[in-house]
């Protein structure tokens, strides 16, 4: 099996992380690297998949909206957890607080995009990924908009009314479509896989297709991966370990957590029952699946959509009228 890249988020992905009130915000920033809480078994979950189940030598790389002056916090971090990565890219807000590019600070698709297309340049061909994000932000939309760009499904008239409607700045456009005209068509993105750290409900995404599977913890998410083959039996069982053992997961929650992963169809029940019955948990009755159906995704709408949603679920708001695109659990 060829090499495989992880593209990871941190914060809300990786790092439990409170950005809700500027006091919140503060704690956070003063964190030490010992003090940051994982979201359960990802540290786990990223050391296994540094090395894939063939053995072969993985690369890691974070993408994430913390700010560059917490790079040395956060390496430590990492550190501390055991995670090798290949790269670590922060995000510039002091500079763009600096040029009053406060656009820029809010931002992630003017930040994120530019960044995963110009690094994908630098991988070898033929190289596929799988991203984490998570729900707090634009994660989904991003890498699946950065998937069907490598693919070439968004033609440059569709990315140029995207990226106007995004409300970038102008050298944010230049990154975008530069990268995007360096790039060869082709496959690049496996899986994206959505932590749903602040209770979105999972049809939010539908409209992001298979693709795009929101989960509600690592075990999930392993389950995923071990279906997708880039994480061995001993992956998810290290994911379960360090859930149960550090984190209070008991069986039956386990088990939960699995029934939901099959109802919506993360993953198919044949594959994971020899594996599920070694971690014993309940396989529990065959339920009805939830199947999603691929379609384009209408970029513009979508973001208008999801603008609408995060500035309702600020305003500690119930979101309405999203069924459009979205849809709702």
């Amino acid at each position: 099996m060829a090499r495989h890249v992880y593209r990871w988020d941190l914060d809300k992905t990786y790092i439990k992380t409170d950005f809700d009130s500027p006091v919140a915000l503060l704690r956070t920033a003063l964190q030490r690297p010992e003090e940051k809480e994982n979201v359960p078994g990802t540290a786990a979950l990223m050391r296994a998949l540094k090395r894939g189940p063939d053995g072969t030598e993985n690369k890691v790389f974070i993408i994430s909206g913390s700010p560059r002056e917490m790079r040395r916090v956060l390496s430590e971090k990492l550190r501390l957890d055991g995670v090798t990565i290949d790269g670590l890219e922060l995000k510039p807000n002091l500079q763009n607080l600096l040029r009053l590019r406060f656009r820029a600070m809010r931002d992630q698709l003017g930040y994120k995009l530019p960044v995963l297309l110009e690094s994908r340049a630098q991988l070898e061909p033929g190289m596929l990924e799988t991203c984490f994000g998570d729900d707090a932000e634009l994660d989904g939309l991003i890498y699946r908009l950065y998937a069907d760009i490598c693919e070439g499904q968004v033609d440059s008239a569709g990315l140029g009314r995207l990226l106007q409607a995004a409300n970038l700045y102008p050298d944010q456009v230049h990154r975008i479509l530069a990268a995007t005209g360096r790039l060869p068509v082709g496959r690049v993105v496996e899986r994206v896989c959505i932590n749903l750290e602040t209770g979105s409900p999972t049809g939010r995404f539908d409209a992001l297709g298979a693709l795009v599977k929101p989960t509600f913890n690592a075990f999930q998410t392993s389950l995923v991966l071990y279906c997708d083959g880039r994480l061995a039996e001993a992956g998810v069982f290290a994911v379960t370990d360090e859930m149960r053992e550090r984190y209070g997961y008991t069986a039956d929650r386990l088990s939960s957590s699995l029934q939901d992963a099959l109802r919506r169809a993360l993953v198919p029940r044949d594959a994971v029952a020899a594996l599920v019955e070694r971690l014993g948990l309940r396989l529990g009755p065959e339920l009805p699946v939830r199947v999603l159906e691929d379609r384009p995704v209408d970029y513009v709408a979508l973001l208008a959509d999801a603008d609408a949603w995060h500035k309702e679920r600020k305003a500690g708001r119930s979101p309405t009228g999203l069924g459009r695109l979205f849809g709702g659990d």
